[in-house]
């Protein structure tokens, strides 16, 4: 009877300390593993989608792809008004967001319950001279999009954030010119939409 007694008492001090290794063990956020964002913070990254992600803010779920996902110029089609247009075929806001060959697509198709996780945001879309912030005088709906410029500054201090050579989704007052990120990271460039060179990094809202 001790000797039963002995062995059953290790094998629970062997769960225990099994279940507290794996509840320090690093969460991942997917379809399968129920892990709260709200519980998150703002650096901390994620698995999701195939992709690995930065929460920006855990309170609204806000991430943003760690890595590049492609080059690609902001519209094609050199408009005068290169704002973020999800109806536009020319436009970075399509290819982002179809469901017929785009990067939504291509989400839609490798992993469809994820995919139906991602939320429809109002995007504010405008100006920025970077002295006149005309950044929110619209909105345009849309699952898919990019930091602002004001964003920008708000979040490049989290870890893995700041990266040189991506779009954002603010232009300038000036015609074709749209706001990528710089080598200091203290400052932007302003980049003619149609330049195929500049990369992306997409962001939304879990």
């Amino acid at each position: 009877m001790k000797r039963k007694f002995k062995h059953t008492a290790q094998l629970l001090l062997f769960v225990i300390i099994l279940t507290t290794a794996m509840l320090a063990w690093p969460a991942t956020v997917s379809a399968d593993t129920a892990v709260r964002l709200s519980g998150l913070s703002p650096g901390d990254t994620v698995q999701f989608a195939g992709y690995t992600w930065i929460v920006l803010n855990p309170s609204t779920g806000y991430l943003i792809m760690r890595d590049v996902l492609c080059n690609r110029a902001f519209d094609s089609s050199g408009r005068a008004d290169p704002a973020f247009d999800p109806s536009r075929t020319s436009c970075l806001a399509y290819y982002l967001n179809s469901d017929s060959g785009g990067f939504y697509n291509s989400l839609l198709n490798s992993c469809p319950t994820d995919a139906a996780l991602i939320q429809t945001h109002a995007w504010t879309i405008g100006t920025n001279s970077g002295t006149t912030n005309n950044e929110a005088s619209s909105t345009v709906d849309a699952k898919i999009g990019l930091l602002s410029y004001s964003e920008y500054y708000t979040y490049k201090k989290i870890s893995g954030v700041y990266s040189s050579w991506y779009w954002t989704r603010t232009w300038t007052t000036g015609d074709q010119y749209v706001w990528t990120t710089c080598e200091d990271s203290n400052s932007m460039y302003a980049v003619p939409d149609y330049y195929i060179n500049y990369l992306v990094r997409p962001a939304l809202y879990l």
